[in-house]
């Protein structure tokens, strides 16, 4: 499965500038983006990194936030002004793992509705607050990732795993075709790297994990390459 991470090979300085780039986010924020030399669990809340070929991220590793609460609650959990993002960068979005891994499955069950009935207004409310947040700026290019397919298994007692591994792939897979629909109606770039992740059955490849539900640091150069062919389309 890691072969296929050496497929896509793309100049990432093509599209460097003097702005920033900016990856806020749950913990995957910082798998996906940080370089794979460097893991400090220190939490401060922000990160600095540069990998090999001058690919620069701000990580603003916001703690286990879910995609429900940056869509319910709007600025009060998510202003991009408070953490330093200024007109002219970019702002990458990674959250949406745990909802799936902990709470969708369970509040389509609970209430007894279709998964459709939680999927689209959880997208809708995301998007909004996202949208809500470009408006601040005169220009800011905003890109949502996909969420990270699911990892088979329970890791967390804090967060465990709630139905299916089956179940749970194909809530991720429906949230993401929502999810990329959505920017692609409102001109906000999507972030595709689930296929190289993947096992093909859509659970994530452990081989490419971090032996929990993360991408592991020394695999993340795929998404970086997946991020620079998005910022210069």
């Amino acid at each position: 499965m890691g072969k296929k991470l050496l497929l896509i090979v793309v100049s990432m300085s093509s599209f460097l500038s003097a702005s920033r780039i900016h990856v806020v986010g749950d913990s995957h924020a910082f798998y996906c983006f940080a370089y794979e030399g460097i893991l400090d669990w220190r939490f401060s809340h922000y990160y600095a990194y540069k990998n090999a070929n001058s690919m620069a991220f701000d990580i603003h590793w916001l703690g286990p936030t879910t995609m429900h609460r940056v869509g319910r609650d709007g600025f009060n959990a998510l202003n991009l002004r408070d953490l330093g993002i200024q007109d002219g960068d970019t702002v990458i979005f990674v959250f949406g793992e745990i909802d799936v891994r902990c709470h969708i499955g369970k509040q389509r069950d609970l209430q007894k509705v279709p998964l459709a009935s939680i999927l689209q207004p959880l997208a809708d409310n995301y998007l909004k607050t996202v949208l809500n947040n470009k408006q601040n700026y005169n220009y800011i290019t905003c890109v949502i990732a996909n969420v990270v397919p699911p990892m088979n298994g329970d890791f967390s007692k804090e967060y465990p795993s709630y139905g299916s591994i089956s179940d749970r792939i194909l809530i991720t897979q429906q949230l993401n075709s929502l999810l990329k629909t959505n920017c692609s109606q409102h001109g906000i770039k999507f972030l595709d790297f689930y296929q190289f992740y993947a096992t093909q059955a859509g659970d994530l490849d452990k081989t490419l994990s971090d032996g929990n539900v993360h991408i592991n640091l020394a695999y993340n150069y795929c998404i970086k390459q997946q991020l620079a062919k998005v910022l210069v389309n």
